[in-house]
């Protein structure tokens, strides 16, 4: 299906939080069902995208192909086939030319020494994901090949079909049409994996959704593909258990999809107790209570974490946090030069103040973080460069999904020997003044 000049059905949320949702289609009832007077179902002469062999290479960029991925290579470029599952794709010729050039694609996704987490009826909000024994902060919980990956805006073959029509109307053929495209992913799903895309909730059961797109909008996390901006290129990604993590405004894990190993890794942000459910959010955190509970409205979630539970006790904290966002948007993590600066009075509140919220899965507290580590090398205290050191990796490796080797992380990446300059320069600053001193006290 060969697609210039697409026009995308729905503008998503480019929020790379938990779901992808479009943004400008309802979330209520809709009152008219089905299509408009006077426009035909796409299947009448829909032929889907082109179904491309996993280990074919020579196909147009702008064309959206159904693909099994991940496929591993050798040396000559012939497919040899994948370990484990493999997920179905609905994405476009260039996103899967990027996909088979990544180094080692197709190797086997980590695994956790243990598996800590079951999968159980919550009484109130479906099925959610609880620790069966203690996770430390920055353990992985769980990795999977999801079910399937396909775009988060919908290809569109409408063209001036769609004039004159009102926004309602174009809605109907908008999400009828998704409906169908979506299909020919979900067709392709061996047995067992359709099975369990269609056990995942949907909370989209009356704004004209169908049962593919509805479990879609509900369960997909959002993926901007390889950092790239277009807008073609964002991605829904549905996972099986990981679509099975309940939200929180105080998530205790963060997730991050790792092409080489095409798998969803979930991470814990902060230590889980055994027997605590494991969440993650399904919105802005960083939002007071009342703006997050209209976004949540799309998931048919009404949250109960304790932030929503005390908003005039948490509100005043969350527009800290954004308050604090704006203060650390300069920070950059290849910067590892000193501050000016070596107060880090301000820096511990802030740190305490996103720990009491539960806010650990942020990019502001991570860039805390590394301005602690900073701060304190600055100082010249090389305890606590080397303590907010450790905690800056371990925090990288729950956000982000990696993280520096043992050796680097000790040496805080250089700073411990800068800080260890700087408390050399304050020793002889103190000993040089202690002998002035003692001279002027001679003569």
């Amino acid at each position: 299906m060969s697609t210039p000049g697409v026009t995308p059905l729905g503008k998503i949320m480019k929020d790379k939080g938990r779901h992808s949702d479009y943004e400008q289609f309802d979330y209520g009832v809709l009152k008219e069902k089905g299509l408009p007077q006077g426009i035909s179902k796409l299947d009448d002469s829909f032929k889907g995208p082109q179904n491309i062999d996993p280990s074919k290479l020579d196909y147009s960029d702008s064309s959206y192909i159904t693909t099994s991925q991940p496929c591993r290579y050798d040396a000559n470029g012939n497919a040899t086939g994948v370990e484990g599952e493999t997920t179905e794709c609905l994405i476009r010729g260039s996103i899967k030319r990027i996909i088979a050039s990544t180094p080692g694609i197709g190797s086997p996704p980590p695994r956790p020494p243990s598996i800590k987490y079951r999968i159980v009826d919550t009484h109130n909000k479906g099925l959610g994901v609880f620790a069966t024994e203690d996770i430390a902060a920055g353990e992985l919980i769980l990795a999977e090949r999801p079910i399937m990956i396909v775009p988060a805006n919908m290809p569109s073959l409408r063209g001036k079909e769609l004039a004159g029509m009102s926004s309602s109307q174009v809605k109907q053929v908008e999400l009828a049409d998704s409906e169908v495209i979506a299909a020919s992913a979900v067709d392709r799903l061996q047995p067992h994996r359709k099975e369990a895309f269609f056990k995942l909730a949907n909370s989209h059961l009356h704004d004209g959704s169908g049962p593919i797109i509805g479990r879609i909008r509900t369960n997909g996390f959002g993926q901007d593909w390889v950092g790239k901006s277009d807008v073609q290129d964002m991605y829904c990604i549905v996972c099986d258990e990981g679509s099975r993590l309940n939200h929180s405004c105080s998530p205790n894990s963060q997730q991050k999809f790792d092409v080489r190993t095409f798998s969803m890794q979930f991470r814990a942000v902060r230590p889980i107790k055994k027997g605590e459910e494991i969440t993650y959010s399904y919105c802005d955190v960083h939002e007071v209570a009342s703006v997050r509970a209209q976004k949540l409205v799309r998931y048919d979630v009404v949250c109960d974490c304790k932030a929503c539970a005390n908003p005039t006790t948490s509100d005043p904290n969350r527009l800290k946090a954004q308050e604090w966002i704006q203060r650390m948007k300069s920070c950059r993590f290849a910067d590892f030069s000193l501050p000016t600066s070596t107060t880090v009075s301000l820096l511990l509140t802030g740190l305490r103040l996103f720990e009491s919220e539960g806010l650990e899965s942020m990019l502001t507290f991570g860039q805390i973080l590394f301005t602690l580590m900073k701060t304190y090398a600055a100082k010249g205290d090389v305890e606590n460069t080397q303590v907010y050191a450790r905690r800056y990796n371990k925090w990288l490796l729950a956000s982000m999904g990696d993280c520096f080797e043992e050796d680097d992380v000790e040496n805080a990446f250089g700073l411990v020997a800068s800080a260890r300059l700087v408390q050399g320069m304050k020793g002889m600053w103190t000993s040089g003044g202690a002998r002035k001193a003692k001279k002027a006290g001679k003569s």
